[in-house]
């Protein structure tokens, strides 16, 4: 995998319902959610492009940012993640890309080795991507069929995954533009009869959800 050949993709154009904002553009030390995350990768140096796909009201303004970058393009998001993720896909048509990395604009802790784990398990296993994930900790229940009903589950056997995910670019646009599935890459992918490799992740690579979570930043330095 060589930067020429490599694209990310950001998502950052959800509308925060669970934090009460766009999170994104929250910011922490003058610097917003979505810019660390974005100096984050370009510091990696892994692509020679990087789409930032953020909502269409705020399209302007992250331009603005990165105005003096020409790695980086920003676009106007859908109304889903699914449909954000197929608008930034079409964009790289042109690019010619091989790979493909997709990475949520709120997981900010995100480290270098997660990235290159993920080509090289990809690459090992001759696979069509590559997922982090984590086993669960905790005790999972889920609602039953019955009312005030609640099953245990083996947690055991469940995974979390995480962003980012590594995906063989032309395997991934020809899948979402074949389907009409507005489901999560992977379940996406492995649905449509392709294998992935699973990379096992780290507990600090957590999602902003709530403003309860910036504290944690309090112990992370820009």
């Amino acid at each position: 995998m060589q930067k020429k050949d490599t694209a990310i993709i950001v998502l950052g154009g959800g509308k925060g319902e669970r934090f009460g904002s766009l999170k994104q553009f929250t910011k922490i030390k003058g610097k917003t959610l979505l810019c660390i995350v974005v100096d984050t990768l370009l510091g990696y140096k892994l692509s020679s492009t990087l789409v930032l796909v953020v909502p269409k009201d705020n399209v302007s303004a992250a331009e603005q940012l990165y105005k003096n970058n020409s790695e980086v393009v920003v676009l106007a998001g859908g109304t889903s993640r699914f449909e954000s993720t197929k608008i930034a896909l079409d964009y790289l048509h042109e690019k010619k890309c091989q790979f493909v990395f997709i990475h949520d604009a709120v997981r900010p802790f995100v480290r270098k080795v997660d990235f290159l784990s993920l080509h090289k398990a990809m690459a090992k296993e001759n696979t069509e991507g590559a997922v982090l994930f984590l086993p669960i900790t905790d005790s999972v229940v889920s609602s039953g069929t019955k009312k005030n009903q609640i099953v245990h589950l083996d947690n055991t056997k469940l995974r979390a995954t995480q962003t980012p995910h590594l995906y063989k670019y032309k395997t991934l646009a020809a899948t979402f533009a074949s389907t009409r599935k507005k489901v999560e890459n992977a379940k996406l992918m492995e649905s449509s009869g392709y294998q992935l490799s699973y990379v096992l992740g780290s507990r600090f690579n957590i999602k902003i959800t709530h403003q309860i979570d910036m504290p944690l930043f309090k112990y992370w330095s820009l």
